[in-house]
């Protein structure tokens, strides 16, 4: 099972026809996988089909409430206020495509020999959170990733701070990045 859900995974990375796993996921709720899994799963192709559309949204709910009972008519109302579910508009966002091709998110030829990538630790996929941190040190701060951070959900902005006068005859010629993730971050 764990094969067949990362290659739903997979596909929905890409962004190459993600109507295609509709079918396994039903199946996955027909079968009660884990309801985390299953919701994991209409989340991304949630964000990678830019929303989906409002009668296989529909369909979700109802067979969800079906298989694991009515309380989860709450879970998806939980998910749609955050903005991880969402109908498909009739002006398209396109975040995840363009930030996707932008950021190099998905890596088909990954050297599995002398991997010189973070793609190969997750089959061929770079966390977001890794090329925005690679972006930014690459290309001094937000202020050349305004383009690409509007795509993202919520707030950014960038903090600088002043360096007192000792501190500035200290040795900087090590840049060191801290990255904070408020509010959690693992699954």
């Amino acid at each position: 099972m764990f094969h067949h859900i990362l290659g739903i995974e997979q596909l929905l990375r890409e962004g190459i026809d993600v109507d295609k796993v509709n079918e396994d996921i039903e199946e996955l709720i027909y079968k009660k996988e884990n309801l985390k899994t299953v919701l994991r799963l209409i989340c991304i192709q949630c964000i990678a089909a830019d929303g989906l559309k409002p009668k296989v949204l529909e369909f979700y709910k109802k067979e969800i409430v079906q298989s694991y009972g009515y309380q989860h008519l709450i879970t998806f109302d939980r998910l749609q206020k955050s903005d991880l579910l969402y109908q498909q508009e009739k002006t398209p966002r396109k975040s995840y495509p363009i930030l996707r091709s932008t950021l190099n998110l998905t890596v088909s030829n990954v050297n599995e020999k002398d991997p010189n990538d973070i793609a190969y630790v997750h089959s061929g996929y770079a966390p977001l959170s890794v090329r925005l941190v690679n972006w930014m040190t690459q290309r001094s701060g937000l202020k050349y990733l305004a383009d690409i951070v509007k795509h993202l959900p919520g707030p950014a902005f960038n903090d600088h701070q002043k360096l007192s006068s000792t501190q500035d005859r200290l040795d900087n010629s090590d840049n060191h990045t801290l990255v904070y993730f408020l509010g959690g971050y693992t699954y």
